[in-house]
Formats: structure tokens, sequence, C-alpha cells
């Protein structure tokens, strides 16, 4: 027999409510930590790592030589500490990466060991009183007022506009009002503000007003 309006509706809307219960019951998405392991071969493995605000990478040494690990752009984001302090065995170094960008990290005691932390930003298009906007999350929480580094946001307007800074800020959302029609283009990057050295562009994400 036919289901009908009225009880589909209600069905509709219990499911409805029982999927909210259970996204409210999950909460947020836990943070990650991803592993780098350096070895005998002078060698970040993986020598590349892309994560998400507020995750963490660990750096271990399973090699027989001490290493270490410190961020050149910007300078001085992450230090393990001291030339080749990382000695065998030793349980590992942490760093959680907040804030969207594209880190590279190097070994003070061995040339050309290299690698990269990419962490993605995030954007989402919303509505506001009729208007659209563009929430763009470049830090899983605010930095310091006391920090020595800020978020650069930068932006690509249509049509052919070309990229230029929207904002540069401590805090981890900030929001853009899209002027005209099209498609925009966001990137961010720390700076450092003692010396003007800035990490690389996090990838770029893409909203249409």
């Amino acid at each position: 027999m036919p289901r009908s309006a009225g009880a589909g509706r209600a069905l509709g809307t219990a499911l409805a409510v029982a999927l909210l219960a259970l996204a409210l019951a999950a909460g947020p998405v836990a943070a990650s930590t991803t592993t780098v392991t350096m070895d005998n071969g002078n060698d970040f493995s993986p020598s590349y790592v892309s994560i998400n605000r507020g995750d963490t990478v660990r750096w271990r040494n399973d090699g027989y030589v001490g290493h270490d690990v410190y961020g050149t752009k910007p300078s001085a984001y992450f230090k393990s500490g001291a030339p080749g302090g990382m000695g065998n065995g030793d349980s590992c170094w942490r760093k959680t990466f907040k804030s969207a960008g594209s880190f590279l990290g190097t070994s003070a005691a061995h040339n050309g060991m290299d690698g990269r932390v990419v962490v993605s930003m995030g954007a989402t298009r919303i509505v506001d009183g009729g208007v659209v906007k563009f929430k763009l999350a470049v830090g899983s929480e605010a930095l310091s007022s006391s920090s020595s580094f800020r978020h650069v946001v930068w932006v690509g307007r249509p049509p052919g506009g070309g990229w230029r800074i929207y904002k540069t800020t401590t805090k981890g959302t900030v929001t853009y009002t899209p002027s005209a029609a099209g498609t925009y283009y966001f990137a961010s990057e720390v700076k450092r503000l003692s010396d003007g050295t800035s990490s690389d562009w996090s990838p770029t994400r893409s909203l249409t007003k």
C-alpha cells in the first residue's frame, strides 16, 4: 500500500534528526600524526607529506648517525635542536602544523637532506543575508599577537585579475566578499616578520560566486 505524503515527511524528518544526532556525537574529525623516518642514507622518508591544519608530523631517527630537522621556509619555523642532535634510537621529535602553507625542512647535519610538509587551507561558500561570502580557514587556531609569524592570504580574482595579497593576519579564519561573478582562487602562506622569509603557498582552493 503506498505510503502517504505525511508519513514520508515524518520519516524524512526522523532520519534527518537521527543523522544530525550521529554527527554531533561523532564530533570533529580527530587530528592525525604522520611519521617521517631518517636513516643512514641521509634521507627523509617520505620526503613529501600532505596534511591538514592541526595535524602533527613526527620525525624518527632509524639510522646509526645523528640527525635533526629544522624549517627554512620560513626560517626557524620549526627546529628539533642542535645539528645531529637526534641520536640513533631517539623516540622522535614532533611538530603540529596549525597554519596552511608549504613548508621546507632540512638537516643542518647533512647537506641536501630536504623534506616538505604541505598543509591545506579550507574554503567554504556561504550566503549571509543574501550576500555570497567565502570563508577561508588558514589556521586551525589564531596566532598569538606576539607571534613572530603571520598568515598571508592571497586571492586570484576574475576575470584574469591576477594574484594579490588579500590580508595579512593572525586570525585562523577570514571572510572574503566577492565583488563580481566568477571563480576566485585562494592560497595561504606563513611569513616570518623579522626577516621577511615565507613558506611556499598552500595548495590553491577555488570558489565561485
